[in-house]
């Protein structure tokens, strides 16, 4: 017996499987509305963040009753995604236009 008891992954159920690619896909909805911004395809990859993001959300809120990690992971995947969509590393000049 190690001292950190890890889980093996078979040992994980269905449900925080769901979680796990919910959080996966809210986070490459960020990325691809990042890569995204002034093409054609703006508007669309903006729509499927939202929706990812209320999906995040409710997963937050639904896995409050989840053991402390589950909840965690999901409140910091929210917090990286308004982050990660807000931040604006672009130059001063042209963050203003």
């Amino acid at each position: 017996m190690s001292l950190i008891d890890v889980p093996r992954l078979e040992s994980v159920p269905t449900l925080e499987w769901a979680i796990m690619a919910i959080l996966a896909i809210g986070l490459i909805s960020a990325w691809t509305t990042r890569i995204g911004e002034g093409s054609r395809h703006q508007a669309v990859c903006q729509r499927v963040f939202f929706a990812c993001l209320g999906t995040v959300g409710l997963t937050t809120i639904g896995a409050l009753g989840m053991p402390p990690h589950w909840w965690l992971a999901s409140a910091t995947t929210f917090s990286f995604m308004v982050i990660a969509v807000t931040f604006d590393c672009r130059r001063a000049d042209r963050a203003a236009t």
